[in-house]
């Protein structure tokens, strides 16, 4: 299986990239290394030579939005609570009157 092995190189400090034939994604970025490579990242190969995309299912921090309003319920009750705690002297004299 070919991979496609980017880095940097130990001693200038270049960028630098490999595409070698390996059986695995360790054995891979173990060829890099041994060729003065810091390996950052080892992608396998598609058939016609060009990186596979990775399908996403969702980005860092997304999330589906149900939780979202959960949150805005929490802080409103929460605003409420506070003000409620603030304000008792008020509310309790206007309801005895």
């Amino acid at each position: 299986m070919k991979y496609h092995v980017s880095g940097i190189n130990h001693d200038t400090g270049a960028r630098m990239t490999l595409d070698c034939e390996a059986s695995s994604k360790a054995d891979a970025e173990r060829k890099a290394t041994k060729a003065g490579m810091e390996v950052h990242r080892a992608q396998e190969m598609s058939e016609n030579g060009a990186t596979p995309a990775h399908e996403r299912h969702s980005h860092r921090g997304e999330d589906d939005g149900d939780s979202g309003r959960f949150i805005k319920l929490l802080v409103l009750v929460v605003i409420v609570a506070i003000a409620v705690f603030f304000f008792w002297g008020k509310i309790r004299g206007f309801f005895r009157r």
